[in-house]
């Protein structure tokens, strides 16, 4: 019963104001724009290789301009399905993510700076409650809203592109990571914001974070080989080519289901770092008595 209350006033305080439309309508107006732009750009790199001018010029430049691509591979490149949507996912991900962290401030620690947190603590309700409903909502709702617009992602790829489309169990298996990438990433910064009472200041550091972190771990797997069992691992699978149809699936399962338990368990770990924190912190809800002069 006190937990439901906690979620009604959870779902309230989200739902009741643009908080929820900014982040549906930021995860799909990605899925849908960035499509439609790389369908566009193939169209006309596909009109400019039929400019015999063009291509002249294009066989005249040095052989490692653009990569020793001409236009016949480019347009190649912007009419596959699997290509498209991977660097859409990569785009995704991190506007998400970014999106979520921002929206979720006042959720995650904005409260106690506002003294609002005496209103649940004082109506009979835990500690535990108070943030087990952050915990078990938002989570949720990120997760729904990255796999939907994932997989709408990749329909409308496969409907804009004609090469190497998507297979629909890769496609699902690739919506079903990003939403855990950005579940965790979503736990950490709400754990640290309710721990600091600095909701703003974390979103800043945890996405910095997750972003170099993640930068880094991909130059390593690149030059060194896969950096496997780790959250970021599934961000990198995503925006990386799991959807190809030359991605060894059967390789990677272990490096899958393992990064997957990670990290749920480190979005357990941050649940209850989040109520231990809070229950050894005094938070003061008392108004600051200012002298009179």
């Amino acid at each position: 019963m006190k937990l439901r209350f906690c979620l009604k006033k959870e779902w309230a305080h989200f739902s009741r104001t643009f908080r929820l439309w900014g982040v549906i309508i930021a995860a799909f107006a990605v899925v849908i724009a960035y499509p439609l732009m790389y369908k566009f750009t193939g169209v006309v790199m596909k009109e400019l290789a039929k400019q015999s001018s063009l291509s002249i010029s294009i066989g005249e430049v040095d052989p490692g301009f653009l990569g020793g691509m001409n236009f016949g591979d480019m347009t190649a490149m912007f009419s596959d399905a699997s290509l498209m949507y991977t660097v859409a996912m990569s785009s995704l991900i991190s506007v998400v993510m970014l999106v979520f962290m921002l929206v979720l401030c006042s959720a995650a620690g904005g409260e106690q700076k506002k003294r609002a947190m005496i209103i649940p603590l004082c109506s009979g309700l835990s500690t535990k409650h108070y943030v087990l409903a952050k915990f078990i909502l938002y989570p949720i709702v990120c997760f729904i809203d990255v796999f939907l617009s994932s997989m709408l992602c990749g329909v409308l790829c496969n409907a804009l592109f004609p090469n190497n489309p998507i297979d629909f169990g890769m496609l699902l298996l690739s919506s079903a990571l990003a939403g855990i990438f950005i579940v965790f990433a979503v736990c950490v910064h709400m754990s640290l914001g309710l721990c600091t009472s600095r909701p703003g200041v974390m979103a800043a550091v945890v996405y910095i974070g997750i972003t170099i972190a993640q930068t880094v771990i991909q130059m390593i797997s690149n030059n060194y080989g896969q950096v496997m069992y780790n959250p970021f691992a599934l961000a990198n699978l995503v925006s990386g080519g799991l959807v190809s149809p030359e991605f060894p699936l059967a390789d990677n399962t272990l490096n899958i289901a393992l990064s997957v338990i990670i990290s749920l368990a480190v979005s357990v770990i941050m649940l209850f770092l989040a109520i231990a924190v809070l229950n050894a912190k005094k938070i003061n809800n008392r108004a600051e008595k200012k002298p009179e002069f």
